[in-house]
C-alpha cells in the first residue's frame, strides 16, 4: 500500500495543475470587450431581420 500522505499530496498537486490549465484555456478563449460588443451587435442585427 502506498503512503496515504504522499498520495494526497500528489492528488492535490494534480488537481491544482488541472485547475490552472483550465483557467488558462478559459482566459485564452474568452472574448475581449470589443469582441463582445461586436458579437452582441451582430446578434441584434440578426434579430431585426
Amino acid at each position: 500500500m502506498s503512503n496515504p500522505t504522499l498520495t494526497a499530496i500528489k492528488l492535490k498537486a494534480e488537481i491544482q495543475r488541472r485547475r490552472a490549465k483550465r483557467e488558462e484555456t478559459n482566459a485564452a478563449n474568452s472574448l475581449s470587450a470589443e469582441e463582445k460588443r461586436e458579437k452582441h451587435g451582430e446578434k441584434l442585427e440578426q434579430e431585426d431581420q
